[in-house]
């Protein structure tokens, strides 16, 4: 390796090539955002022994600039073995996928793995299902900073992959030993909680590891987290009581319908509608925290809304910076983080698809989400972008918030994953 790896990273490639060594095939590294898994990831590749002298990544596109800046740049120039990387979409294509099986790996990166956690979809079968990607490989290292993503279900795929005997039953004889409430209804299994036992600590903490980003407990304050409560509109309420009907107050039958919602184009549209209906708080919150915070993040779900926040807040003579999907590359947005953070004043205006990964934004210490992701694992990446183990400040995330609907489930569903990960992690 061209550079001098951490403390934290040493003990996980130490951890993760004695799992190997004693026989496991898979190891998971989910330490969070901040902790440089990416290089723990190369230093792991490079000390593994090799029959193959090939390393797979799999790993979503946008990812994918990323490692081979990263290869290019911390791996020895000189080695034997080669790189190949993948990205989740593209082994979806069976052509690709059969290109991909024709070599043999000794090592297969699965970066951000929790995009193959459903056992049934088709970029699970393709790369941790039983005819996917993996199969080609001696050794099988996952990494994601969001473990385990939703609820223990979505453990599964990875386990039965890696050859746990976690995973030696079937999916729902899993679910029914390893989670709190495990029951079929009309929506089909649901899963919630985490059973502990010492027989998943015994199979799983020797291929695990996963720390936070703060150094050690009380060395940094806890993030505070505020939800900031927004009135919607009448008509906005009546349209969200119309598409979920009863469920409206029941945060767990909301995220089941949303899961088998008939009409994409209604709820798309209702989402909208909620996002524009938040951009007048955010902005007065914005305003009002300019003297406590210089430089701010504010993440939105929609690019239509990032660009009506970056248009009302210049209109107040606020240094803006807009980043989504179309108007930067990976590269223009590090670029622009990067900057930001020296910045006296700026408030960066983003979609959280297009910043939850990237460099660290040190120089921030407060993100305002003007609109949720309702995927919990996304939120949580991009509140990983406030990145403060090297020095103790209180950093802070702002939601804002309808007081019931999707957004009350939302704030459940956040609140549950974070208990989950403490307790899947033995740290609860």
């Amino acid at each position: 390796m061209r550079c001098t790896l951490k403390p934290k990273q040493l003990i996980a490639v130490d951890k993760a090539i004695n799992a190997f060594a004693a026989g496991h095939r898979g190891f998971l590294c989910g330490d969070k955002m901040g902790l440089g898994k990416t290089i723990t990831a190369l230093a792991v590749a490079e000390k593994i022994p090799k029959r193959h002298n090939l390393v797979a990544i799999v790993c979503p596109a946008f990812i994918a600039p990323k490692w081979r800046r990263e290869i290019e740049e911390k791996t020895e120039p000189g080695r034997k073995y080669k790189f190949a990387i993948y990205t989740y979409s593209e082994l979806t294509d069976d052509a690709a996928l059969a290109n991909a099986m024709r070599h043999r790996f000794d090592l297969i990166i699965f970066d951000e793995v929790h995009y193959a956690k459903s056992y049934t979809s088709q970029r699970t079968e393709a790369t941790l299902g039983r005819g996917g990607l993996h199969v080609a490989a001696d050794r099988l290292l996952a990494l994601s900073g969001t473990w385990p993503p939703n609820n223990i279900s979505d453990c599964f795929t990875w386990f039965r992959a890696s050859e746990n005997e976690l995973a030696a039953v079937s999916f729902e004889s899993f679910c029914r030993e390893h989670a709190e409430f495990c029951e079929r209804t009309k929506f089909g299994l649901q899963v919630r909680g985490f059973k502990d036992s010492p027989r998943f600590r015994a199979l799983f903490d020797p291929v695990f590891i996963g720390r936070d980003t703060f150094a050690e407990p009380g060395e940094v304050p806890e993030p505070l987290r505020i939800n900031e409560i927004v009135t919607p509109s009448k008509a906005l309420e009546k349209a969200e009581l119309e598409i979920f009907g009863d469920f409206y107050d029941d945060p767990e039958l909301i995220e089941k319908a949303l899961e088998t919602m008939p009409s994409f184009d209604r709820i798309a549209e209702f989402r909208k509608r909620q996002g524009m209906a938040k951009i007048a708080s955010v902005i007065e919150y914005a305003l009002e925290m300019r003297d406590e915070f210089a430089r701010q993040i504010i993440f939105c779900y929609h690019t239509e809304t990032a660009e009506k926040i970056a248009q009302k807040l210049r209109a107040k003579k606020c240094t803006v910076e807009l980043i989504h999907g179309t108007n930067t590359t990976p590269e223009e947005r590090d670029e622009i983080v990067m900057k930001a953070n020296k910045a006296d004043e700026v408030i960066i205006v983003a979609t959280i698809d297009a910043l939850r990964e990237g460099i660290d934004a040190m120089g921030f210490d407060i993100i305002l989400f003007a609109e949720s992701d309702w995927r919990a694992w996304a939120l949580e990446q991009a509140e990983g972008r406030l990145r403060h183990e090297q020095f103790p400040r209180q950093v802070r995330y702002v939601y804002f918030t309808f007081p019931r609907g999707v957004d009350k489930a939302m704030v459940k569903t956040m609140g549950e994953k974070k208990k989950l990960a403490k307790k899947v992690r033995g740290q609860a």
